[in-house]
């Protein structure tokens, strides 16, 4: 039996509908659910890839609303970071490369600034204070050992020869804070900091020798004022003729010219050794040795000893040809330690 209309059209509320209780809006009876417990996939979703036009929405998102939290920062634009859409970087007004500290960084160092740090760096332990504080102490107790028993002092050259032997041994102290100061920067390494502010080694062994020059001024200024002194008290108690007070010029260059060829030894020393233990035993072994060996044969130690030009400017050189040769010999160490400075490995 068939209801409905002819033709086989279905009646209006044909078949029956269910007269039982509806589903209520917001799931329930629980709707059916997917894997894990998640709602089934709706056609469409999730999103695929924006192909332009409006934004993809997000599902639940309104035109214009953010978009979900998702516990990030907004994405930061290229060429500034840190830097918010719209918003200038917290304490600089312009680009990063444009700022005051750029302009400070780009400009190179002053040579004043490079002698200062060097100076810095003569003292700059408690124990180079140490050092240099006894030095004066230590050069003034050598002279007066040196010079107050001394009877036969009866020519300049014999009142300046005592000079010559205080400058020589008085002043080995002095110079060690030289040689740490040349040497101790290559062995730790401290001069990594200065070859980075500036990469010209020749301006950074420039400052290096404006500090030695004024180290050589106070140990020449010290030897100068008290070794002359301590020459007239000796003098007078021997009752002989003070002859250094009639030739200061002289005096004093000798003196200056001693000191000097003192420190270029130290230095030549630092330069080919870069250990500062060794470069210091070095210095206190081999200036010693070289004084006593050439009282001994002046005219074949003469030929290598670093102030026989100093003895020879106080009539006590063992002829020309040792000063040439012994000037030409350190002024050639010389030279050839600040070649293999600029070439070391400063790494």
């Amino acid at each position: 039996m068939t209801h409905g209309y002819p033709g086989g059209q279905p009646a209006p509320g044909y078949p029956p509908q269910p007269t039982g209780p509806q589903p209520m809006p917001g799931g329930y009876p629980p709707q059916p659910t997917g894997p894990q417990g998640y709602p089934p996939q709706q056609p469409g979703f999730p999103p695929g890839p924006h192909t332009g036009g409006q934004p993809a929405l997000h599902p639940g998102q309104h035109p214009g609303s953010p978009g979900p939290h998702t516990g990030q920062q907004p994405a930061v634009p290229s060429g500034q970071p840190g830097q918010l859409p719209g918003r200038p970087v917290q304490g600089h007004s312009g680009p990063l490369s444009t700022g005051p500290w750029a302009e400070r960084a780009a400009k190179p160092a002053s040579f004043l600034r490079l002698v200062l740090v060097e100076f810095r760096k003569l003292v700059g332990t408690r124990s180079d204070k140490i050092v240099l504080a006894f030095a004066p102490l230590f050069l003034i107790g050598v002279l007066c050992l040196i010079i107050l028993p001394q009877f036969y002092l009866r020519s300049a050259s014999d009142q300046i020869l005592p000079n010559l032997l205080g400058v020589q041994l008085g002043q080995l102290l002095l110079f060690v804070a030289v040689i740490k100061l040349v040497a101790g920067e290559w062995q730790y390494k401290s001069v990594q900091p200065t070859l980075l502010v500036q990469p010209s080694r020749l301006r950074y062994m420039l400052a290096q020798v404006s500090v030695l020059v004024g180290v050589w001024l106070a140990g020449t200024l010290v030897t100068f004022i008290a070794g002359p002194l301590l020459v007239k008290t000796r003098t007078a108690m021997n009752v002989q003729s003070y002859w250094l007070g009639m030739r200061p010029g002289w005096t004093l260059g000798v003196i200056g010219l001693a000191t000097a060829l003192v420190l270029l030894s130290a230095m030549v020393i630092a330069t080919l050794i870069p250990n500062t233990a060794a470069a210091v035993t070095v210095f206190f072994v081999a200036v010693p040795l070289l004084t006593f060996a050439r009282a001994g044969l002046p005219e074949i130690i003469g030929l290598i000893y670093p102030l026989e030009a100093a003895y020879a400017m106080a009539g006590l050189g063992a002829g020309a040809a040792q000063t040439i040769v012994s000037v030409l010999l350190w002024l050639g160490l010389l030279g050839f330690g600040g070649l293999v400075v600029s070439r070391r490995d400063a790494g």
